[in-house]
């Protein structure tokens, strides 16, 4: 991926487990658009944080829901390089 090109992703989910986490994990290591991602479990919200060379937004809910774990979209924002300058 080249600077500057792809997404930060950020999602309310109902992650409560340590079961709901390593499905969550599973999910998101089988997309290889996915760069990296962190949850803050001591959030209400439990916010999930992407950062992916793509929108998975779609693809990850419909994904995730049949395992019971819900993901609700609270904003995508293109990822910007650094100005060094």
């Amino acid at each position: 991926m080249s600077a500057g090109k792809g997404y930060i992703i950020i999602m309310y989910t109902n992650i409560c487990t340590s079961q709901d986490l390593g499905k969550l994990s599973i999910t998101l290591d089988s997309f290889s658009s996915v760069m990296g991602w962190s949850i803050d479990m001591f959030d209400c919200d439990k916010v999930l944080r992407i950062e992916a060379s793509k929108d998975i937004t779609i693809s990850l809910i419909k994904e995730l829901r049949p395992s019971g774990i819900e993901c609700n979209l609270k904003g995508i924002f293109n990822k910007r390089p650094i100005d060094t300058e």
